[in-house]
């Protein structure tokens, strides 16, 4: 006979606790059971109670301890799919967004063609940027939405998570074409219009983003993402102040909105206005988007505008490392060299933003400082 505090008798509470909905109950219960024994399983049929400890505290809206709790039986069971599943869309949920496309790209090695894992990665890989790098077979990604989209049962979802793998891969007419079919399923989603607003904004393609913007404020009000795109398209006009505002408004609403918070901190150093605060925001963005060049710029100048020049050479460097084409990032690695003293290295920054196309008031900053260095240092 086995006795209740046993820890049988509170592994099988613990269970039922769980599948009457008691989720709170639950945790209290397993993770007895889990100090007891962390891996403990009835028998060879039963889950670890790392699992369901997990599960529970899913069920308990605790996210974190979902997430610990099932990373810890995942280094147990590296092979389990559902596993990996799980830590993968918790990974999402978490903002960790590098490590939730890799899980998801692990799983298509082994599975290429579990739909779930296919979902999970293109919108993982759009948010990670560049510092996650897809290395698996493409195509069979896109014949796996491509089949589940054009089933039967195929929904708006579908679409929008191949339009951002597409994205993410730089295939824009392709994606373009599968977010307006997502939206086109589902016309009163005004979310789904904000997608398609932001893929045509890095296309500078303005007025049709703006189109997109005003149909989603007709369907949903306005919400975080609808001010970030409207301070968006008033920065890409020029109105920076109108966009500081927005962006403002967005936080608001959001206050963890990493874009919104990127965009505001960058505003924010170029205007040479509250650098303490632009330094929070930029934080608050790289916790969210670690990997991205973008995120890594504005941190870097807000760095050269508090006259932290050599934190700045370093974020910059890794920004010019990913993205070596982008004339903004040349020359603000650039700028921060010259002001560390490194002349050399200013030049060849500067110069190169100038053949990659930089024009505008910063291009004449540019040739003022290259100017000062051929008249100081000879032979540059």
């Amino acid at each position: 006979m086995r006795r209740p505090g046993d820890i049988d008798g509170l592994y099988f509470q613990g269970l039922t606790r769980l599948a009457q909905g008691a989720s709170e109950q639950a945790v209290d219960v397993l993770t007895r059971v889990s100090g007891k024994d962390p891996s403990y399983r009835f028998d060879h049929s039963s889950p670890d109670v790392g699992y369901v400890l997990g599960l529970a505290y899913l069920g308990s809206g605790n996210l974190q301890g979902a997430k610990t709790e099932l990373a810890k039986v995942l280094a147990r069971f590296p092979g389990s799919l559902v596993l990996r599943l799980l830590n993968a869309k918790l990974s999402f949920k978490f903002s960790d967004y590098r490590r939730s496309a890799k899980l998801a790209q692990g799983i298509l090695e082994d599975r290429p063609d579990n739909l779930q894992a296919a979902l999970i990665l293109g919108p993982a890989l759009l948010r990670a940027g560049k510092g996650v790098v897809f290395g698996g077979d493409g195509e069979q990604v896109v014949r796996v939405l491509q089949e589940a989209a054009s089933s039967p049962g195929g929904f708006a979802a579908l679409h929008e998570s191949l339009g951002d793998f597409h994205q993410s891969q730089g295939a824009m007419i392709e994606a373009e074409a599968a977010y307006r079919t997502a939206s086109d399923l589902e016309p009163e989603n005004g979310q789904m219009h904000l997608t398609l607003a932001g893929m045509l904004l890095g296309q500078g393609r303005l007025k049709e983003a703006e189109a997109y913007v005003k149909a989603s404020i007709e369907l949903d009000g306005l919400s975080a993402r609808s001010h970030l795109f409207i301070g968006t398209l008033e920065e890409m006009r020029g109105a920076r102040q109108d966009a500081i505002e927005s962006y403002e408004k967005s936080l608001d609403i959001a206050p963890h909105l990493g874009q919104a918070a990127n965009n505001l901190a960058f505003l924010l150093a170029e205007t040479d206005s509250d650098l303490q605060r632009a330094w929070a925001l930029a934080a608050v963005a790289r916790s969210q988007f670690p990997d991205d060049p973008n995120v890594l710029d504005t941190m870097g100048w807000v760095s050269y505008k508090a006259q932290n020049y050599e934190t700045a050479v370093g974020l910059l460097e890794r920004c010019v490392q990913m993205v070596p084409t982008s004339p903004s990032f040349r020359f603000h690695l650039g700028m921060a060299c010259y002001k560390s003293g490194n002349a050399m290295a200013a030049k060849s920054s500067l110069d190169e933003s100038l053949k990659l196309g930089l024009s505008g008031p910063n291009s004449v900053d540019v040739q003022e400082v290259l100017a000062s260095l051929a008249g100081k240092v000879g032979g540059l």
